[in-house]
């Protein structure tokens, strides 16, 4: 019998026995049992600065081990159409209630029946435990049964053998056939998606080993070693954006086996608490999509620096704040201004090859579009190769790939042109006469040796190299200010001499500068 949650209020004549129904009154805690028997519950969730332990939860539906998020609408949503279609009042044995009487209870009550304080007391007796990749073995989960994969290969298992649940955003709805990792060594038998890798990767087994552990670690749904964001960038020197080189179609493609949430670069805003609304429990993968160089949402991947290595918080309407882990790709036509060894340390920069582009599209070369046209046999290669890739990824680690012109296009975007040929004709000049120009004043101090001919060894005094600079390029002088200039030379030392902090003193008022390592600095 259904659960009779609520109960009818009559009123009985004395004189003539007649019965007057005056309504129904909601039983809370027979309402939040008929909660519960559906499978509702509240999830504990990482809190989060400003909210208590006991204030840090979601709400969830619970079926079959399988979890799914629910907002409060979606709840009052599901009871309303329980109500309407459901309930079988005769069965409860209701004589007066129908329905609509029902409804309207409930409408006229929302905020007291349906209020965040309630929903909360809906729980589980047992803690939920989700099922979760851990540092050696990658998890997928499929129709007929979840993959395991580590090291040694990939095996499909029943479901009765997994402990714990999984978020619905995590299921995929097809079967999962296994393909011998042994036998299945021809790169065409894994299909047109390896190949597009193959293609995007330069060709070059190398890079192509990168990128399937780059690959192997985005699906890796694991947090508890360095994490670092995974960007995906061109390898043309045209100063164009030409993009479509492949890879908003990569990070999809991944999202075919992991929650994925794509957020649009374009106008990303770092300071907008609200940036990751989008992003709901569970999510494994986030992309923030063609983020800009330039302009006002110009990207600073020191904003997101903690969001890849502590979690970030997610600010959404109707919902309590949580924090939540995800791996996160970048992709940008152009490159990105990574500055200093811990940016280094925590980003992987990957270089897309020219094979793709405006004129030649993967659904042009492959004669369909990836998804949406394949056939069983076309899924079956596709999830073997992800498996392919997690295996590689817990053989050999994250490989981080050799640069193509990531460095010269790096010099182009952050240092500029104009820099570069001036500083690269003043290493022509003291390698042939032992100073950058004419009219450059040796240093006359005895405690500086003499200038020499290693342009790594000039000493450079910053007033006359500003000096200079602007009276080479005088069009840059309403903005080009004397911490911008050095601040880019840096980064022509860093890029091009391989020099990440060069020397830097003051002696009696000016500032002198030479291109090679300080080796006294932290």
């Amino acid at each position: 019998l259904p659960i009779s949650f609520f109960e009818e209020v009559v009123t009985i004549n004395k004189n003539t026995n007649e019965v007057t129904f005056k309504g129904v009154e909601i039983d809370l805690e027979k309402f939040i049992a008929l909660l519960a028997s559906f499978g509702f519950t509240r999830y504990e969730t990482l809190a989060v600065a400003g909210n208590s332990r006991e204030d840090s939860f979601a709400f969830v539906r619970l079926v079959d081990n399988v979890i799914k998020n629910v907002t409060r609408q979606q709840i009052i949503d599901f009871i309303e159409n329980f109500v309407r279609k459901e309930y079988d009042f005769e069965g409860a044995k209701f004589e007066h209630t129908t329905s609509s009487v029902l409804l309207n209870k409930f409408y006229k009550n929302m905020k007291s029946l349906f209020n965040k304080d309630l929903f909360a007391r809906v729980r589980t007796t047992d803690e939920i435990v989700i099922n979760s990749d851990t540092v050696d073995t990658t998890f997928f989960y499929y129709k007929n049964g979840f993959v395991k994969v580590n090291k040694d290969g990939w095996t499909l298992h029943p479901y009765s053998e997994m402990n714990g649940s999984v978020w619905e955003q995590q299921m995929l709805d097809r079967n999962f056939t296994a393909m011998d990792p042994e036998k299945a060594t021809d790169l065409e038998l894994y299909g047109n998606f390896a190949d597009f890798c193959w293609k995007i990767a330069g060709e070059n087994e190398d890079r192509f080993k990168s990128l399937c552990t780059i690959i192997g670690y985005l699906v890796h749904d694991y947090y508890q070693y360095k994490l670092k964001a995974i960007l995906f960038t061109d390898s043309s020197m045209s100063e164009a954006s030409e993009g479509r080189t492949g890879k908003t179609l990569l990070a999809k493609m991944v999202g075919f086996v992991r929650s994925y949430t794509e957020i649009n670069g374009k106008d990303f805003d770092a300071t907008n608490k609200n940036k990751y609304e989008d992003v709901i429990l569970g999510t494994q993968l986030v992309h923030l999509n063609d983020v800009k160089t330039k302009g006002r949402f110009k990207f600073d991947f020191e904003d997101v620096f903690n969001d890849v290595t502590e979690g970030f918080i997610v600010n959404a309407k109707y919902m309590t704040p949580f924090r939540q882990f995800s791996k996160m790709m970048i992709s940008t036509n152009k490159t990105l201004n990574i500055m200093g060894a811990s940016q280094r340390d925590r980003i992987v920069e990957f270089e897309m090859s020219q094979f793709f582009g405006e004129n030649n599209s993967p659904a042009d070369y492959y004669k369909q579009w990836f998804g949406r046209d394949w056939d069983d046999k076309a899924w079956i290669q596709f999830d073997n190769f992800m498996c392919l890739c997690a295996r590689a990824f817990h053989s050999v680690g994250l490989i981080v790939p050799e640069a193509i012109n990531l460095n010269e296009r790096k010099l182009l975007n952050h240092v500029g042109i104009e820099i570069i040929e001036f500083l690269d004709d003043c290493k022509e000049q003291i390698a042939a006469r032992g100073i950058p120009w004419d009219g450059y004043k040796q240093l006359q101090t005895l405690d500086f040796q003499p200038a020499q001919k290693e342009f790594t060894e000039f000493i450079w005094d910053q007033n006359q190299l500003y000096d200079h600079f602007i009276s080479k390029n005088p069009d840059t002088k309403s903005w080009m200010t004397r911490k911008l200039l050095t601040t880019r030379i840096f980064r022509f030392c860093e890029l091009r001499l391989g020099v990440k902090k060069p020397k830097q003193w003051r002696s009696n008022g000016i500032g002198y500068l030479q291109f090679k390592q300080d080796d006294d600095a932290k």
